[in-house]
């Protein structure tokens, strides 16, 4: 958790339609996607993360 730089949600038209989200979330090295997860567990978990990696902002 503590070298993660950041993490992002993004929600296209298609998956606004359905209420799902993607998290990205961005180390030094790489980043990684979680796809489709349900629109208000993915907010949950995009707070929960940042909280733990002690990220001041958290980008949409």
């Amino acid at each position: 958790m503590t070298k993660i730089q950041s993490i992002s949600t993004s929600q296209g038209p298609l998956m606004k339609r359905y209420r799902v989200r993607s998290i990205k979330v961005e180390t030094m090295g790489s980043s990684h996607a979680i796809p489709a997860l349900e629109e208000d567990i993915a907010l949950r978990l995009r707070e929960e993360v940042a909280e733990y990696a002690k990220l001041k902002e958290v980008g949409e």
